[in-house]
């Protein structure tokens, strides 16, 4: 008993700090989702492909959205479908059709969290080392969840938070488990069927897996190519879906794009590091496919915009919404390299050294960045409205105006949303600084 006494003890306080960081961004999320103006896609989301569609063929023609592929509207359709049944806590229409975006969020992030210290916690590594690796992860999931884009979307009624949540997914079971492929391919053919866009993480993640391969050897050629169909069938199936059709709504420049490019250079920094990180000791090699695919596709946004620009799409920030995962991803590579990286090197003060060095980057691109201030803000709002009365009836549905849920439940009624001004504005003068759509 004793001797378990460190690892019930650390079990504990990362179960107390999940329960705690999920209700912290769950309140604050709800709070965000009641300020938040409805965008016309989410009203075009339940009114057309919801409503005028069924789930077959959805399947087979897709939602006829910019991006068709079909995954999130299926249970988006069926909470359209059951609200007056399955609506018994009242909520809000501007929360109750963002729910599934909200809540799948939180489910990835609480199943990771503890797929990641269940393995921590098991791993034969000393105390101090297990105290540090799960520091390490409470940072990761806060930096995960705070992030601008992904906390932006997780209170949307459109695909973007699933689609990211699904490249967690993927990147996270390249870092669990990196020789199992089985459940990075059912990660992989649930994006395909998420997000068309996701033919550039496919396939920057299968590229990762071949470079990674050959920067490790022996290479079994026959095992590598037969493990390309891992990559090659869910590629396919974004294919089916990708419409062949272009628009009218291409901005702003690609110049204006590479402007913003290049001042996202800390990312490719940062993958670089993790990756030199997992290539310090042969059995962290396997660990890079994760920043491998992440820096690959750092390496595509130019080619992606200009694809997208070509086509008629708009380039916002939304379809680059796996840069968040950068971060997070960087110290859960991190976490896993630690124990294996500590005995390759030569003696204990050089071990010593490198793991601080590891340490004081990571907590300082934490601390130092913008992240604090937004849990700072979240822990306000939590507090403000934790348990308050007047935020239980801003939730509830008696609070919502009868124009408000006509506007989410009666398929009769279509408000006429005003065009943001930035659309007006035409997207050429700094576009990337305004409103995230």
């Amino acid at each position: 008993m004793i001797k378990n006494l460190p690892r019930l003890i650390l079990s504990l306080t990362t179960g107390v700090f999940l329960s705690a960081l999920l209700t912290v961004f769950t309140i604050d999320a709800c709070h965000r989702a009641l300020q938040k103006a409805t965008w016309t896609d989410e009203h075009n989301a339940i009114k057309y492909v919801c409503r005028l569609s069924t789930y077959t063929h959805l399947l087979l023609h897709g939602s006829g959205e910019a991006s068709p592929a079909p995954l999130y509207y299926w249970p988006q359709k069926y909470f359209d479908h059951i609200r007056e049944k399955i609506n018994w806590l009242g909520l809000h229409p501007a929360v109750y059709y963002r729910i599934i975006s909200l809540g799948l969020t939180v489910l990835f992030t609480a199943f990771f969290y503890i797929l990641f210290a269940a393995q921590i916690l098991r791993k034969p590594v000393s105390t101090a080392m297990k105290i540090l690796q799960c520091s390490l992860l409470c940072l990761a999931f806060t930096a995960l969840l705070f992030a601008p884009l992904t906390a932006h979307y997780a209170i949307e009624a459109r695909a973007y938070a699933l689609w990211n949540m699904l490249w967690l997914s993927a990147l996270s079971f390249a870092l669990l488990n990196p020789s199992s492929k089985k459940p990075l391919f059912i990660c992989l053919i649930l994006m395909a069927l998420t997000s068309t866009g996701s033919i550039f993480q496919i396939f920057s993640m299968g590229g990762a897996a071949f470079i990674t391969a050959l920067l490790n050897p022996p290479i079994d050629k026959k095992n590598l190519w037969r493990k390309s169909l891992y990559f090659v069938l869910p590629m396919l199936l974004c294919f089916y879906y990708i419409p062949w059709k272009s628009g009218n709504l291409g901005f702003p420049t690609h110049l204006d794009f590479l402007h913003f490019w290049a001042a996202q250079y800390p990312l490719g920094l940062l993958c670089v590091a993790g990756i030199a990180v997992c290539f310090a000791d042969k059995n962290n090699r396997p660990l890079a496919i994760a920043l491998f695919s992440a820096f690959l596709l750092f390496l595509l946004e130019p080619g992606i915009a200009w694809i997208a620009l070509r086509k008629g799409y708009p380039v916002t920030p939304r379809i680059f919404i796996y840069n968040d995962l950068v971060f997070p991803v960087f110290l859960l590579t991190l976490i896993q390299c630690l124990p294996y990286l500590g005995c390759a090197l030569p003696n204990q003060k050089i071990k010593h050294v490198v793991i601080g060095i590891c340490v004081a980057l990571s907590a300082g691109l934490f601390f130092m960045g913008p992240l604090p201030s937004r849990v700072t803000a979240a822990l306000n709002n939590t507090k403000r409205h934790f348990l308050s009365p007047s935020f239980r009836q801003e939730i509830s549905l008696s609070s919502a105006l009868p124009g408000e849920i006509a506007y989410w439940a009666d398929p009769r009624c279509f408000w006429k949303i005003p065009i943001p001004e930035i659309f007006i504005r035409g997207y050429n003068q700094g576009y990337f600084d305004g409103p995230m759509r």
